[in-house]
């Protein structure tokens, strides 16, 4: 489990340091509105891809289950049959993304639909991956996960910057980042199990499909509200604000979200475990964990007030004040949204009911929050610092500080 921890940890840093390369090359490369509009189009292919990501938990759950090598062809027919439900979600959302493309461009002050069309590839390659990264996850193959991961960052980069080079601006940052995703799932697809029809199981993978709805619906709950909660700040930023500001706030952005995903890996290797085990008492790991991630934010934050002007410039290669001064206020303004990704992921491991309801509220009212207050940058952030303090008390106090266990 350390070891798996530690690859993903190692794999994190490199895909960390590669987004940084990236939005740097980028920031270079294009002006500030074709920067803003690649960061927007980036977080509305996540809120998009949610379904698939609520499938990669599931997955990593169920597999966990039949982890053992006798069931490895359960394994398969899950995995089969889960890429055939992706298909339920495929056909509509190429319909409807093709359909509202001209009007989306349009609300996103936008001079064309290639990003728009761009971040539809992007979807499309999400939607395939992270059932081979919640197979691997449940299996716990955490060397393929950092191959794949690092994989993925590092032609993210190369095919980005190439095809912005050629001129193609926003559409071909994005078209980079939907190959190097593509490139990912080939990494990972030879270390996954696929029955043969010798020994194809009688009783499919043998879940009920009352059970795996039972825990896919929750999941695909909480995960829809975190990627609203993450992303829809930049959304609000795009459409509100002029071209330049958003691509501004969007500099502002990269190093505070960029914490995320640092204590991915913790979760990733606990989340199999905690699937596996008979919902207990679990609030000493639960503190221990937000204690460290917590000390470790704060020192970030620390770093990156007293750094932004040299942060900024390294981005950028230039000196924007309005992504200096917004800076600070980001990191302070994400750090409740990374502390509470702790408990959330506690409990979606055990498909928190309440965390369901819950979290959705005030996905809801964070974007009604967004509506009212998008003119101004501070405004922006003030919404986001609120709905991410309020996911933190309420994820904590459900899944964390909570008597009873969901499931």
């Amino acid at each position: 489990m350390v070891q798996g921890g530690a690859l993903l940890a190692l794999a994190n840093v490199g895909g960390a340091l590669c987004n940084y390369l990236f939005q740097a090359v980028i920031g270079r490369m294009l002006t500030m509105g074709q920067f803003g509009i690649v960061n927007s189009m980036l977080s509305i292919s996540l809120i998009a891809s949610v379904p698939a990501n609520a499938i990669s938990w599931s997955m990593t759950r169920f597999v966990s289950e039949r982890a053992g090598p006798e069931q490895r062809p359960q394994i398969a027919a899950l995995i089969q049959q889960a890429f055939q439900r992706l298909l339920i979600w495929f056909v509509p959302l190429c319909g409807l993304w093709l359909v509202l493309a001209p009007r989306a461009a349009e609300f996103l002050n936008m001079p064309s639909s290639g990003p728009i069309y761009a971040s539809l590839a992007i979807v499309l390659a999400t939607l395939i991956r992270p059932i081979l990264q919640g197979s691997l996850r449940g299996l716990e193959r955490f060397g393929v996960m950092a191959a794949a991961n690092m994989t993925q960052s590092f032609s993210r980069v190369v095919l980005g910057a190439l095809l912005v080079w050629v001129g193609t601006e926003a559409t071909g940052a994005l078209t980079g980042n939907a190959l190097s995703l593509v490139i990912a799932a080939l990494v990972a697809v030879p270390f996954l199990p696929f029955r043969r029809k010798a020994e194809m199981p009688l009783g499919g993978h043998g879940f009920q499909a009352s059970e795996l709805y039972a825990f896919f619906g929750p999941s695909l709950a909480i995960m829809g509200a975190l990627a609203i909660l993450s992303n829809a700040d930049m959304v609000a930023a795009k459409a509100a604000l002029p071209a330049a500001e958003a691509g501004v706030y969007s500099a502002a952005s990269v190093f505070a979200r960029g914490s995320l995903f640092f204590i991915l890996p913790a979760v990733s290797v606990v989340f199999p475990r905690l699937a596996r085990q008979h919902p207990g008492d679990r609030r000493v790991l639960e503190l221990w964990m937000l204690a460290g991630v917590a000390g470790f934010q704060v020192v970030i934050n620390i770093c990156g007030t007293f750094l932004a002007p040299l942060l900024i410039r390294l981005l950028l290669g230039r000196t924007e004040s309005g992504a200096i001064d917004l800076l600070p206020r980001f990191l302070w303004s994400m750090t409740p949204m990374t502390l509470a990704m702790i408990p959330i992921h506690f409990g979606m491991a055990r498909a928190s009911r309440r965390l369901a309801w819950g979290l959705p509220v005030i996905a809801v009212a964070y974007i009604a929050a967004l509506v009212r207050f998008h003119v101004e940058p501070a405004w922006i952030l003030n919404c986001l610092a609120l709905a991410s303090l309020c996911a933190l008390l309420y994820s904590v106090a459900t899944c964390t500080l909570g008597r009873r266990p969901d499931v």
